[in-house]
């Protein structure tokens, strides 16, 4: 269980592929000059399959309550993840739970309230009925760490998604590109300084944050007839 403050900005998939080294995109951003970097940047792909019900409750209300699948090495544990969205102002202040499950157990798991993510959603009537899987986001994520002169962590990436259908052998449906920026910790200091490295992003980036969520663009694409998503070129 934790909590995760974050801004988001879309880039048109155009934009993205302009981009020639996605691992060094944030040279010359206020993240790289506010922020000591603690690694380089590093790349990872993943999978997140969509759950919610008939009426779409979760997602419509800014929530997303997915499973995790990893490529690679670690591809035989998949976490079970809600984010829950608590307010939206200059960031999104969002409560996450996980919980780890084999891949196995991800058909009957997304049903089962004795897993936390599950349990929250039916204590606090978040949705109802049965759950069943809306939509699936493929990821790449570049991304980085850094600290302040304060010793305060945040995390950024830069996202290319693509889109399916939860069904086997679907082909995408959309793809979507953003920028991300968060910290984890909810201390005045650590807020007021995401509030800083995000007006400068708003700079840099010459845009302001974006309000959907993965999990809306996600739906929106599967259901809404995979029309265009994100920022117009």
């Amino acid at each position: 269980m934790g909590v995760e403050h974050e801004c988001k900005w879309d880039l048109a998939r155009e934009e993205y592929d302009a981009i020639g080294e996605p691992e060094r995109f944030f040279e010359g951003s206020v993240l790289s000059t506010a922020l000591t970097a603690l690694r380089p940047p590093l790349t990872f792909v993943s999978s997140t399959l969509y759950v919610d019900d008939a009426r779409r409750s979760l997602i419509g209300a800014g929530h997303s309550l997915g499973v995790v699948v990893n490529v690679g090495s670690a591809s035989d544990v998949c976490w079970m993840t809600f984010k829950q969205a608590v307010r939206r102002h200059a960031w999104r202040d969002g409560l996450e739970l996980s919980e780890r499950l084999a891949p196995a157990r991800v058909s009957k798991a997304i049903n089962d309230p004795r897993l936390l993510p599950v349990g929250h959603v039916r204590d606090c009537r978040l949705a109802e009925g049965d759950l069943a899987p809306v939509a699936i986001a493929s990821q790449k994520r570049v991304k980085g760490l850094g600290r302040d002169a304060h010793g305060i962590d945040v995390a950024y990436s830069l996202d290319l998604v693509t889109f399916r259908a939860p069904a086997d052998g679907c082909p995408p449906v959309g793809t979507y590109a953003c920028v991300e920026v968060e910290v984890n910790s909810s201390a005045p200091r650590a807020l007021r300084l995401l509030d800083e490295l995000a007006d400068g992003m708003d700079r840099w980036l010459g845009r302001p944050r974006a309000e959907r969520t993965k999990a809306q663009h996600a739906l929106a694409a599967v259901e809404g007839g995979g029309r265009a998503l994100g920022r117009a070129a």
